[in-house]
């Protein structure tokens, strides 16, 4: 399954200038950051973080979905191939993470051929960095609680990322950490220009990631209560009207308050 930027509702533009995008792409390698994850378990939230690091990193530096293994190559090798590209491995978990199971009732990770455990298993193997990533309220299991091959796991420094109003914030640190093992020098907060001297003048991509996420809601928000004044506009049932009116009254207000919240981050 090919990356996909939702509508691209989110422009390179918005994260600074084209040299600046540029600058930072030229830091890493292709394929840098390999996102490990379970679709039953953080999908939706997977997508949203995947996006934030292809707006951040560009489509070509993350690797997410192991379906875009081409028929008849065997999976394995293919995910082998992936990681050693890779510079960094986030493992993303989530509340079910150890315990999803397959048809006869089997935990997958005790599977040896699971994708999930291979992909952690040769992070591990080759000591590429690993972050563990904890989502939707999610907590890090136990020694005990994994295969032999995964038992590091556990010891290793993770991170979280929380739903809104944290989302945000969890994010820059993330992209923080990341950095660190990407360049030692992309730690810096403010912007280089071609010639190699400091421009202060040009904001950084961290403190844009929230403004292109805000847009994008404020987007969607404004687009539901134009649908749902046309519908108050043709229905005739008393009752209906109220509920609607109701609906709008309060997408006014997030919308009114995503506005301010977007105003006070340009300003």
């Amino acid at each position: 399954m090919s990356p996909i930027f939702l509508k691209n509702q989110y422009p390179l533009e918005l994260y600074g200038t084209p040299v600046l995008t540029e600058i930072i792409r030229s830091m890493i390698d292709r394929n840098a950051i390999f996102i490990s994850y379970r679709r039953s378990d953080s999908e939706d939230i997977t997508g949203r973080i995947y996006d934030h690091l292809v707006i951040h990193y560009g489509r070509d530096s993350v690797f997410k979905d192991v379906n875009s293994i081409p028929y008849g190559i065997d999976f394995r090798s293919h995910i082998r191939h992936w990681i050693d590209l890779c510079q960094v491995v986030i493992a993303i978990i989530g509340p079910t993470w150890l315990s999803v199971a397959d048809s006869e009732g089997n935990r997958r990770l005790e599977d040896p051929n699971d994708w999930v455990r291979l992909e952690i298993e040769i992070a591990l193997e080759k000591q590429i960095p690993l972050i563990p990533l904890l989502v939707n309220n999610a907590n890090l299991m136990g020694v005990k609680d994994l295969p032999h091959a995964l038992q590091s796991l556990p010891f290793l420094n993770g991170a979280k990322v929380r739903s809104d109003p944290d989302f945000h914030n969890d994010i820059l640190r993330l992209i923080e950490s990341i950095n660190r093992f990407l360049d030692p020098s992309s730690k810096e907060e403010v912007a280089v220009s071609v010639s190699g001297k400091i421009d202060e003048s040009i904001k950084t991509p961290f403190s844009l990631i929230k403004i292109a996420e805000l847009k994008g809601r404020l987007s969607n928000l404004t687009s539901d209560y134009q649908a749902l004044s046309e519908q108050f506009n043709y229905v005739v049932n008393a009752l209906e009207k109220s509920n609607i009116k109701r609906q709008m009254k309060f997408l006014e207000r997030e919308i009114y308050e995503l506005e301010n919240e977007i105003n006070s981050i340009e300003a």
